[in-house]
């Protein structure tokens, strides 16, 4: 038998032994050398950190996308974003997209964020009309938001 050809139990168990800070780029660096190989990706989601604009778009685009045995959504547990100039409008889809967060930490600028915008991230009883309800917020154990004044 061949590493390649390992099923993605034995993967899975070999990746829970990698340093935490280790593991994305660990699991990068097997898909590559073996990019036959059925290695689960869901621990490249786990712990997310945004730290520009761009990413936070890749980002979502990369969400929208996943398939669902890919599940990618529902392997995020904690999101970062320390970037102060995003757009308020994507950072709430990408939020909205994410159902089982136990910390979200997120920069808050004052020329992107406005008051409106906090209250949607909060007001997780708003489903009518079309309007986002963020879903996370029922299990999350740990927020932070740094404000810039």
């Amino acid at each position: 038998m061949s590493l390649g050809t390992l099923p993605p139990e034995l993967y899975s168990s070999i990746i829970s032994h990698f340093p935490p800070d280790h593991i994305v780029r660990s699991v990068l660096s097997l898909t590559r050398a073996l990019p036959h190989a059925s290695i689960p990706q869901h621990s490249l989601f786990r712990n997310i950190r945004i730290t520009d604009t761009n990413r936070l778009i890749q980002f979502y685009h990369r969400l929208r996308r996943s398939s669902e045995e890919e599940n990618a959504c529902s392997s995020v547990r904690t999101f970062t974003l320390k970037y102060w100039d995003v757009d308020a409008e994507v950072l709430l889809n990408v939020v909205h997209l994410l159902p089982k967060l136990d910390s979200l930490t997120l920069w808050i600028g004052p020329l992107n964020f406005a008051p409106q915008h906090l209250e949607e991230l909060f007001d997780i009883s708003r489903t009518k009309n079309g309007a986002r309800r963020l879903i996370c917020l029922e299990k999350l154990q740990n927020l932070t938001l740094r404000f810039k004044p």
